[in-house]
């Protein structure tokens, strides 16, 4: 259930914000790195990455659940660890 949840909170992201990663406009300049903590499946740090296509993402958890297109993703790095 949680991982659906994961999945329904970034689709409510992309829904809130016109398809964009993030609430805050960058225009046509886009982040350089973003970092995801607590990423889940990485849906969101594969959605940044799609969208933000020079952008170097962190993805990080406390276990590795990673959707399988994390694999192909070349822009999207996941650390496994805990703060």
């Amino acid at each position: 259930m949680l991982l659906c949840s994961d999945r329904y909170c970034n689709l409510l992201l992309q829904r809130l914000t016109h398809g964009m990663p993030s609430f805050h406009d960058f225009g046509r300049k886009t982040p350089a790195t973003a970092l995801d903590l607590g990423c889940g499946e990485g849906h969101w740090a594969l959605h940044a990455a799609n969208v933000w296509k020079n952008c170097q993402i962190t993805a990080m958890d406390l276990v590795n659940i990673l959707h399988p297109s994390f694999e192909t993703s070349e822009n999207v790095h996941f650390v496994q660890g805990n703060l």
